[in-house]
C-alpha cells in the first residue's frame, strides 16, 4: 500500500437538521506508510459537549471501488471542534494499492442507538504480553450457539452514553415515599460487554475453564458460571468503593496492563442497571424494536427452558438446550446487549445493600436524587446494613429461577478463600470512558 495517495473531500451534514458543519476534511497515511490512515475534520456549530459518532468511507478507481472503515485503532466517538479518527486500512482491505482515493466523512449524533463497539483482541491467550484494542462502528458476526469469534478469541463491548437521563434503581415503579425505587443518573460513557463473559474468553485470558458447565461440545460460548471475586482481584478483601487500587498480582490489573484500558473492571450496580433496561424503567423485560416488551421466553432461558429441576445442573455435562444458555441465543435489548437477564447472575462492584436499606441509607446520608455515578456506599456501612455479612451485589437472574425479571438483584457472598461452589454467577466487563 506504499502507492497510496489519497485526496480527501467532506460530506456535509446539513445544519438545518443536525445543527452542526464538517469541515477541512483531510486523510493522510502515516509515515513511512504503515496501512495507517488519519483522517482528520472540523466540527462546528456544535456545543462543546455535544458527541459524535464518525463514519469513514472512501472510494478509488473513478469511484467505481468503495471502501468502508471498519476498524479504527481510536475511538470513533468525538466532540466539537478538531478531531481526528485513526483508520488501520489495513486490517480491513490487506495488500490494497490504489491511487486517486477520496475519503468521505459522516458525523452523527452518538447516542446509544448508534452502535459503536471496542474490540479486545484475545487470540494470543493468556500468555500474550499485550491484547490489542480496536474500535468499529459494525456490529460482530454472531450466530446463536455459534463458535464466533466475538464470543471466544474476541471479547466485544459497546458504548452506551451517559447522557444523565432519569432511571430508577430499586424497581419499575416510579420513586415515591411508598416504594423503594429511587432515581439514579450516570454522565460519563462506558463500555459493556455485548455478551457475558464466556468459557472460552476466560480461558484466553486466564488459562484455565473453571466453570461448572463443562460439556467440552459447548463450553466454549457459555459464560463463566462459577465466579467468585478472588478469581478476578485476587487479594483477601474487596474495598471498592474505599480503595479503588488493585494487586499487582490480579488479574485485573493484568488485563488492564495488557490492554492499556485503565478503568477496565465490572460495572457498578448503576451501569449494569442503565445498560439492562436500555433507557425504559417501568418495564420488566426488554422492549422489542416496536416499543413492547417481548416474551420471556424469546429473551431469557429460566429453569423450566432449562431442563426443569435438578436436570438445570445435572452433572454439568448439560447440551446446548439444557443448563446455562450459550451466550446471545435469546433476543437483545435495545442496546443490542444480550443475556442482561436469565441466563448467570453478573457480579458488579458495588457491596450488596437489600433496596429498602440502600434508599434509607441514602435519604438519611442526605444524597440527592438522582444520585449521580452511583458506585456504592462504604464498605463496613454495607455490612452493617446487610447483616454483618460482605456480600458483593449480582444481577439478572439466573435460568434456575422461574419469575426473572429485569429487577432481581441480590448479594453473593464474598469468598476470597477458595473456589465458589455452583453458583451460576458470571460477569460482563466494563470500561469507564475517562
Amino acid at each position: 500500500m506504499k502507492s497510496l495517495i489519497f485526496s480527501a473531500f467532506a460530506v456535509f451534514v446539513t445544519s438545518m437538521v443536525f445543527g452542526f458543519t464538517v469541515t477541512d476534511v483531510s486523510a493522510r497515511q502515516r509515515y513511512p506508510w504503515n496501512n495507517i490512515v488519519d483522517v482528520d475534520f472540523n466540527i462546528g456549530e456544535a456545543l462543546p459537549t455535544d458527541t459524535f459518532r464518525i463514519e469513514v468511507k472512501a472510494s478509488y478507481a473513478g469511484g467505481d471501488q468503495v471502501l468502508e472503515a471498519r476498524t479504527f485503532l481510536s475511538e470513533p466517538v468525538v466532540k466539537a471542534g478538531k478531531g481526528r479518527v485513526t483508520w488501520a486500512i489495513e486490517e480491513d482491505y490487506p495488500n490494497l494499492k490504489a491511487e486517486d482515493v477520496k475519503v468521505a466523512v459522516t458525523v452523527m449524533p452518538f447516542t446509544s442507538l448508534t452502535p459503536v463497539y471496542m474490540v479486545i483482541d484475545l487470540s494470543e491467550g493468556a500468555d500474550a504480553k499485550s491484547y490489542n484494542v480496536r474500535y468499529t462502528t459494525k456490529e460482530p458476526v454472531h450466530t446463536p450457539k455459534a463458535n464466533d469469534v466475538c464470543k471466544t478469541t474476541q471479547m466485544w463491548l459497546r458504548r452506551i452514553k451517559g447522557d444523565g437521563s432519569m432511571f430508577t434503581m430499586g424497581g419499575k415503579d416510579v420513586p415515591s415515599d411508598g416504594n423503594n425505587s429511587f432515581y439514579a443518573k450516570i454522565t460519563k460513557d462506558y463500555y459493556i460487554g455485548i455478551f457475558e463473559t464466556t468459557q472460552q474468553q476466560w480461558y484466553q485470558i486466564n488459562g484455565n475453564w473453571p466453570s461448572y458447565m463443562s460439556n467440552v461440545t459447548w463450553r466454549a460460548t457459555r459464560p463463566l458460571d462459577n465466579f467468585c471475586p478472588k478469581l478476578l482481584f485476587n487479594q483477601n478483601k474487596y474495598l471498592w468503593p474505599d480503595d479503588k487500587e488493585l494487586a499487582s498480582s490480579s488479574l485485573l490489573k493484568k488485563l488492564r496492563d495488557k490492554t492499556g484500558l485503565k478503568t477496565l473492571n465490572l460495572p457498578t450496580d448503576a451501569q449494569w442497571q442503565f445498560a439492562a433496561c436500555a433507557g425504559a424503567s417501568g418495564t420488566d423485560y426488554y422492549l422489542n424494536p416496536e416499543g413492547s416488551q417481548y416474551e420471556r421466553s424469546e429473551i431469557a432461558r429460566n429453569l423450566k427452558s432449562a431442563g426443569g429441576g435438578a436436570a438445570a445442573y445435572g452433572d454439568g455435562l448439560c447440551d446446548a438446550d439444557k443448563g446455562s444458555a450459550c451466550v446471545g441465543t435469546y433476543k437483545p435489548n435495545a442496546f443490542g446487549l444480550y443475556d442482561m437477564i436469565g441466563n448467570v447472575m453478573e457480579d458488579c462492584l458495588d457491596p450488596y445493600v437489600p433496596i429498602a436499606s440502600l434508599k434509607a441509607y441514602l435519604i438519611e446520608k442526605g444524597y440527592v436524587f438522582p444520585v449521580e455515578n452511583y458506585e456504592g456506599i462504604p464498605r463496613d456501612d454495607a455490612k452493617a446494613l446487610n447483616s454483618n455479612k460482605h456480600h458483593i451485589t449480582s444481577r439478572g437472574g439466573n435460568f434456575e429461577q422461574t419469575n426473572i425479571t429485569l429487577w432481581i438483584r441480590t448479594g453473593s457472598y464474598q469468598n476470597y478463600a477458595g473456589d465458589n461452589p455452583p453458583c451460576a454467577r458470571g460477569i460482563r466487563f466494563c470500561v469507564t470512558c475517562e
